[in-house]
């Protein structure tokens, strides 16, 4: 009860943080251990939500996605076999080509080395990993708590998010409705109803976030700013060119390219400026505004931690 009590008093932006401090330390992690570790915080984490609002009970749904990254990545290994020819075989496979009428014929199954095996299951757990972070912001992260602190010029944008991040738990709650209906009804829940779980759930799922999204409208969620034509073609620039930086900046650092920082700052600086130019446009009112606590700057300073030691010492 505690517990639950602590998360929910935590600002959703914090949880956003540690989640993509998570990501970010997975993504350039180079040590089995560390992602082991990076994993096992982020199911810890999301574990802590059971008995919360139903929104966030997804600690299942997360952990299968990341056993299903791993074990396709292994597949794909086995499947297109890209192996030193030289290193010595740990598995022997029957070779296939098949020649598509262009180019090299594609090479297929194949001998699989210790190292090609062993970096198979590294890429596979630093992927799930990256997952596991950003589904434990998800997950311990209200969206609808987070729409409200959004700044205003991301608002537009921070709406279609919350209602995109909303489909998630939404999907898991329409899972286990449709699996309780089915085992009222005495039908099969194993591998055979997939199909007739599936189906069902995405449409209960999609109707519940298009229904979120109509009730968020009539409520003026979809209201803009009230921007002069000058200030809307600067604040268009503005953003433009701060998420171009942005998915530059992350390219960058995922391929360990040194100028990751520099993007990264001036897309953050450009982001900067936009926020303070519409900061006094906004036409938006709050009756409970969410602050900071003490427990939110704990959160911000193991992440600054994290993310510092990832990038600069290395994991």
């Amino acid at each position: 009860m505690t517990t639950n009590m602590t998360l929910a008093k935590t600002h959703p932006a914090s949880w956003w943080v540690l989640g993509s401090v998570v990501a970010v330390s997975a993504s350039v992690s180079q040590n089995l251990i560390s992602l082991l570790a990076l994993a096992f915080f982020s199911l810890v984490l999301i574990g802590f939500e059971d008995g919360r609002p139903s929104w966030s009970k997804s600690l299942r749904f997360y952990l299968i996605i990341a056993l299903a990254v791993i074990t396709t990545r292994v597949a794909f290994r086995f499947l297109f076999n890209f192996s030193d020819e030289s290193a010595e075989p740990l598995i022997l496979l029957p070779a296939y080509e098949i020649n598509l009428g262009f180019g090299k014929p594609v090479a297929l199954l194949g001998s699989i080395s210790a190292a090609a095996l062993n970096q198979a299951l590294f890429e596979g757990l630093r992927l799930a990993s990256t997952i596991l972070g950003f589904g434990l912001a998800n997950t311990l992260a209200n969206p609808k708590k987070l729409l409200k602190s959004t700044p205003a010029v991301l608002y537009p944008i921070a709406t279609s998010v919350a209602i995109a991040l909303n489909l998630a738990p939404q999907l898991i709650q329409s899972i286990q409705r449709v699996r309780a209906a089915r085992k009222l009804r005495g039908r099969s829940s194993g591998i055979g109803a997939f199909s007739g779980i599936v189906i069902p759930a995405l449409e209960d799922a999609i109707d519940n976030s298009l229904a979120l999204a109509a009730s968020m409208d009539s409520r003026g969620f979809g209201a803009g700013l009230q921007l002069s034509r000058r200030s809307t073609s600067l604040l268009a620039f503005s953003n433009i060119i701060s998420i171009s930086l942005m998915c530059i900046g992350i390219y960058l650092l995922v391929v360990a390219e040194r100028t990751w920082l520099l993007a990264i700052a001036t897309s953050m600086a450009f982001g900067i400026g936009s926020i303070a130019l519409t900061s006094s446009a906004s036409i938006r009112t709050k009756f409970n505004r969410e602050v900071f606590g003490i427990y939110d700057f704990l959160i911000l300073g193991f992440s600054t931690a994290v993310l510092s030691f990832s990038l600069i010492v290395g994991l």
